[in-house]
């Protein structure tokens, strides 16, 4: 089973400004395909994709260690979260790494931190609860605040591919395959324009405000 992260839900504040969303993270893969049929060592594969990137080879014996301890079912990842210019460099020069190639997911981010104080923020499940989901690869959940009170309806729900995989872990064929469900939107009641205006009365000094209507 290959399992797909499904996009978390958006949240908005009273007037649609969107106050925390999913954006496009680059990912670097070795196809296990190409690495077997080149017949090269893992090692020299990182080696060179480490010079192309100008990346510390310091970290180089240590990320081949964890790549080799990787569950023969899922991808190999060469890099996370990489930025838009080590995305640049390795596809200029990607024919110098025949056996890598990026591919895209989508993780949280919040545009308005203002807002933070009470959005919370997400993280990878709790420990205890690794052992008991198959799927803990690709979930994340709510750690504090409104994504961790509303956790249930902004996760979704993952999806997956159910393969066939030779012995080296390169897969052979589909045999089913399930779409993720992303999560449901979440309006809330805040002003998020509001909040901007009070902290920045409030920059500089350990204090909270409340606002109210003087009328009232």
């Amino acid at each position: 089973i290959i399992w797909i992260k499904a996009n978390r839900g958006k949240i908005y504040d009273r007037n649609n400004i969107i106050l925390a969303d999913s954006r496009i993270d680059y990912k670097a893969y070795i196809d296990k395909n190409l690495l077997t049929k080149a017949k090269k060592p893992l090692y020299e594969v990182m080696k060179n994709f480490f010079a192309l990137l100008k990346l510390d080879p310091a970290n180089l014996d240590s990320m081949v260690k964890k790549l080799k301890k990787n569950p023969i079912s899922q991808p190999l990842v060469a890099m996370d979260r990489m930025s838009w210019d080590q995305v640049e460099k390795f596809e200029f020069n990607s024919i110098n790494c025949p056996e890598i190639y990026i591919d895209k997911e989508f993780n949280r981010f919040y545009p308005r931190p203002n807002c933070s104080n009470f959005l919370g923020y997400v993280g990878e499940p709790a420990q205890s609860d690794k052992t008991n989901r198959a799927n803990i690869s690709v979930i994340t959940e709510g750690k504090n605040g409104i994504e961790q009170k509303f956790n249930a309806s902004l996760s979704g729900s993952p999806g997956f591919k159910q393969v066939e995989m030779n012995v080296r872990g390169i897969i052979q064929k589909i045999v089913h395959q399930q779409d993720e469900v992303p999560g449901k939107a979440l309006h809330l009641t805040v002003d998020a324009n509001l909040q901007d205006k009070v902290a920045k009365i409030l920059e500089g000094q350990s204090a909270a405000a409340v606002v109210m209507d003087p009328d009232t």
